[in-house]
């Protein structure tokens, strides 16, 4: 089935209409106190969770905990989409920070993220969706797969795609363009930051 835009064109042309520019403008007008609490209250949270998780005993209050880290780690990507990605606050080199900060617990690499995201924004709902993966989701077996760690990994990776399933290689959904060597650099640096935590988070296991 070919893909569209033109009813989410004409669907943005509507709500502008009804709401106003200015009311719709409104909506995304930064407050700097708001993004400061919500980046700390969430890493507390986080950070948190994971000292509760290595110290209690396993029982109910365990459980309840480590359902709370799922739970924070799904705010921790949302708060990055909406202030460091598509806002950008406090610049080029806070807002990489702050997109790190909250990315890698989750092991994901702010840069990849960024570039497949806007892609999908500036081509949503056509052939050139970055996250056109989604529509391979068909099925009440794949969208529940789709909710664990797997499951996301392999649709991001294309693997439910009829590309995929007819041996075709396929391009990952936050597949970095290594034309820029920039950006490799970038996502070099953030791999070894990635393995720099995940070698503490290691060594933390084994000494509490």
């Amino acid at each position: 089935m070919s893909l569209t835009n033109k009813n989410l064109a004409a669907a943005r042309r509507t709500i502008a209409k009804e709401v106003g520019k200015d009311a719709l403008a409104s909506f995304h007008e930064s407050n700097i106190f708001l993004d400061v609490l919500a980046v700390f209250s969430i890493l507390f949270f986080f950070f948190s969770m994971m000292t509760a998780l290595a110290l209690l005993p396993f029982g109910w209050l365990w459980a309840l905990c480590f359902i709370g880290q799922g739970f924070s780690l799904q705010w921790m990507a949302l708060v990055s989409h909406d202030i460091f990605v598509h806002r950008g606050v406090g610049g080029k080199h806070l807002s990489w920070l702050g997109s790190m900060l909250l990315t890698v617990p989750r092991f994901s690499l702010p840069s990849g993220y960024r570039e497949a995201h806007l892609a999908h924004h500036r081509h949503i709902a056509t052939d050139r969706d970055t996250e056109k993966y989604k529509q391979d989701l068909n099925t009440r077996w794949r969208r529940f797969l789709f909710s664990t760690f797997i499951g996301a990994k392999m649709a991001q990776a294309g693997k439910f795609s009829e590309e995929a399933q007819s041996g075709k290689d396929v391009k990952h959904y936050r597949a970095v363009d290594t034309r820029n060597p920039e950006l490799r650099q970038q996502v070099q640096r953030e791999q070894t930051i990635q393995k720099a935590f995940l070698l503490a988070l290691l060594v933390g296991a084994v000494v509490f």
